[in-house]
């Protein structure tokens, strides 16, 4: 059955160059099509704010996409949690057994026979403030030129999440992004959003709220989180000064420093134009043959780089000890 011309109805030859890829509110692909030109210039006037839009969408889709990727791929290579066990309970939920003390190497992820979404969701579990803090630089980055204002939402979910983890439960509120875009819509930006049991991290806000939010604890303004942690690190460094002890809990701040200054160094790295590589920004607007291939290439790139730069830091000092080195200038 031919496809009808949205302004006459009649038999469609071709359809909006402009938007040709772009998607709806849902993310899927969408398009408007036309039987002649004149039918298409007669309803410019109308269809280009929605044109507009649905670039837009697609550009949010595919940054979302891209960064939660990333963030997966961030958390494996940094992973230093000890797993004892992960049995099934018998309400179906994973039940996830670890040692209680601190870790200051990284370990091998020991979730690799899971599911892809239940790995998504142990991989996010205990990341509430990651996604905004030590991902800041890649989300910036990705969004540039399709995001107007963006925003930090600490939330309370609704419904339990995929695993429960026994000796370190994560904290229940976690951080998202909110994205409202140049046609004034509001997006929800949830990178951690596998362990809730959605590969979706582009929700529109409303719907996001609705469906997925108890309650709205703070909004601020992006970077909020980040400043949040250099707070932390002043306060550690102001202990470390007076009796040269840093605990546990302070190692862990340390080391969530470190994560992030080696990732907006991997962003730079891997983003040479020298080398013929691309930012985020770029790869998120490719055409739609060439983005996933893209993709996958970069987030490869990103990890093994990471993964050099953190093995070096391993071999020497420690993450922790490295993070605290680099803090007082050694």
């Amino acid at each position: 059955m031919a496809t009808p011309c949205t302004v006459c109805k009649g038999s469609a030859k071709h359809r909006c160059s402009r938007c040709s890829e772009g998607v709806d509110v849902d993310g899927n692909p969408t398009s408007t099509w036309y039987c002649e030109p004149d039918c298409q210039k007669a309803h410019w006037s109308i269809h280009k704010t929605e044109c507009k839009s649905a670039n837009l969408r697609k550009h949010l889709y595919r940054a979302g996409d891209l960064l939660q990727a990333i963030f997966l791929a961030h958390t494996r290579t940094t992973w230093n949690y000890r797993i004892v066990n992960i049995e099934r309970g018998a309400d179906g939920r994973l039940q996830v057994h670890s040692e209680q003390k601190y870790t200051e190497h990284r370990v091998a992820f020991q979730g690799a026979h899971l599911s892809a979404i239940e790995q998504g969701a142990l991989l996010s579990h205990h990341e509430g403030v990651t996604p905004t803090s030590e991902m800041g630089g890649a989300i910036k980055q990705a969004l540039a030129g399709t995001v107007v204002n963006l925003e930090e939402s600490m939330v309370i979910p609704k419904g339990a999440p995929l695993l429960e983890w026994k000796a370190r439960p994560g904290p229940e509120e976690y951080w998202v992004m909110r994205a409202k875009l140049a046609d004034g819509s509001l997006w929800a930006l949830d990178l951690a959003c596998a362990k809730f049991g959605t590969t979706r991290p582009v929700t529109p806000w409303t719907t996001f709220v609705d469906q997925r939010v108890t309650a709205i604890i703070a909004t601020a303004p992006a970077g909020t989180t980040e400043r949040m942690l250099d707070d932390s690190l002043d306060e550690i460094m102001a202990k470390h000064k007076q009796s040269g002890v840093v605990d546990d809990l302070s190692k862990d701040v340390l080391c969530t420093d470190s994560f992030r200054q080696i990732a907006r160094y991997v962003l730079s790295l891997i983003a040479s134009h020298e080398d013929g590589h691309m930012t985020l920004t770029e790869l998120a607007k490719l055409p739609n043959e060439d983005f996933e291939a893209a993709k996958k290439a970069y987030v490869v790139r990103y990890a093994h780089t990471f993964n050099t730069l953190l093995e070096g830091a391993e071999k020497t000092d420690g993450l922790s000890a490295a993070a605290l080195k680099l803090r007082i200038g050694l």
